[in-house]
């Protein structure tokens, strides 16, 4: 039998055991009444009527114990925090939905978990840059709840952004670019040079360009040229461009062209013809994978060449 001791020190939330001893156990605290079932794997000691917010503010270990390999995207890796119907985004190997009293948690399909993402609790995330884009690119024909509304990616992109303008000047190599005393006013006459381009592929262009010769930030300008552009392409309801790794060269040496011999027409070829492959229809992973892996998506520049069309 349990003591009155030991009933005091079970902890809310219990897992499956992983042994044949720690499943006997379970069994027994649940014969006695001690704990129940609330999903799958899942017990608690806790009262019903606690056992909602429990598990909202549980979340990241229940994913942590439930599906380690899974990451934290879309909306979730914006905000930490299920949202207003307790839905917690998991990007992983299968769609599938996992459901229990005041939490669920959504599984999509698509690309894993890479070293590079932050770990929060144990569990990894979509980088800030990756969950920008998942929350913009996942927008139309969503599933509710799954983004954060436009308005609100812009806020939070205000919000931390202007924080990292540069004050110091920086440069790549022997490259300088705009030093901090201008850098203001080189933005202001940039963008009035942009709201004079007509809406859509052209702003995106320029935009891509502009942010990434005149660095204005202390790192991530690369990063942040390209969110800006697909940005543009949003608002006017266009594909996002996507540059593949086997299309890495193209892109570099187009924009050194721009950059340093004043040479537009390549980056705006590299850029018109990106966006017109990069139109594909993602919703099926599987199929988008081998469609992407024909198409030498994934090859090194120096082993293969983008293949065009259907």
């Amino acid at each position: 039998m349990t003591s009155k001791k030991d009933i005091q020190l079970l902890p809310p939330i219990i897992f499956s055991g992983k042994t044949s001893k720690e499943r006997k156990h379970l069994t027994a605290l649940k014969e006695q009444g001690l704990l129940r079932s609330i999903g799958p794997k899942v017990y608690t000691s806790v009262p019903e009527r606690e056992v909602a917010s429990l598990l909202r503010s549980s979340w990241g270990m229940i994913v942590a114990n439930l599906f380690p390999n899974a990451l934290v995207s879309h909306v979730s890796a914006l905000t930490y925090t299920p949202n207003k119907d307790g839905e917690i985004f998991l990007t992983t190997t299968s769609n599938r939905n996992i459901r229990f009293p005041g939490l669920t948690l959504r599984l999509m399909r698509g690309a894993g978990v890479d070293i590079d993402n932050p770990i929060f609790m144990g569990i990894r995330a979509s980088s800030f840059e990756r969950a920008i884009l998942e929350n913009l690119a996942s927008a139309k024909g969503s599933v509710s709840g799954r983004v954060m509304a436009q308005e609100l990616i812009e806020k939070k992109l205000a919000d931390i952004l202007p924080g990292e303008f540069k004050t110091k000047n920086n440069q790549a190599g022997s490259t300088i670019f705009v030093l901090s005393d201008y850098l203001m006013g080189t933005l202001q006459k940039g963008f009035e040079l942009y709201a004079s381009l007509p809406p859509g592929l052209a702003r995106a262009i320029f935009m891509m360009f502009f942010i990434s010769d005149v660095h204005p930030f202390n790192n991530g300008n690369g990063r942040i040229s390209r969110i800006m552009m697909n940005a543009e392409l949003y608002s006017q309801n266009l594909s996002t461009i996507i540059i593949p790794n086997v299309y890495r060269e193209d892109y570099l040496l187009s924009l050194r062209a721009l950059s340093t011999r004043h040479d537009p027409d390549p980056f705006t070829r590299m850029l018109v013809a990106a966006h017109e492959f990069s139109g594909l229809d993602f919703s099926n992973y599987v199929v988008i994978k081998e469609i992407l892996e024909k198409k030498n998506w994934f090859q090194e520049p120096s082993d293969a060449k983008l293949i065009y069309g259907k």
